[in-house]
């Protein structure tokens, strides 16, 4: 995100969806295939957790998050924060 950001228009706008580790009771008994999917993935794919769009929270604003299939995938979105220059 790091490389687009400074390109981006202001109040861009984000959409990110991905894996999570559930935290309701049903999909916790999921986390383990969660995990054991994740080391069967790519050396570049950030390890599975609770809220996987934090970093997006550097630049965006988060306005919604939305949960899907026992809460083990989300949908987020955002708008860029701010550009005001620093005096």
């Amino acid at each position: 995100m790091g490389n687009i950001v400074p390109y981006l228009q202001e109040n861009a706008r984000v959409a990110a969806f991905g894996a999570k580790l559930a935290t309701g009771s049903s999909g916790r008994l999921l986390n383990p295939i969660i995990n054991l999917l994740y080391k069967l993935s790519f050396s570049t794919t950030p390890a599975p957790s609770l809220e996987p769009w934090q970093p997006l929270t550097t630049d965006f604003d988060i306005t919604e998050v939305r949960e899907y299939f026992f809460g083990l995938m989300f949908l987020v979105t955002g708008q860029l924060k701010s550009k005001l220059p620093t005096p």
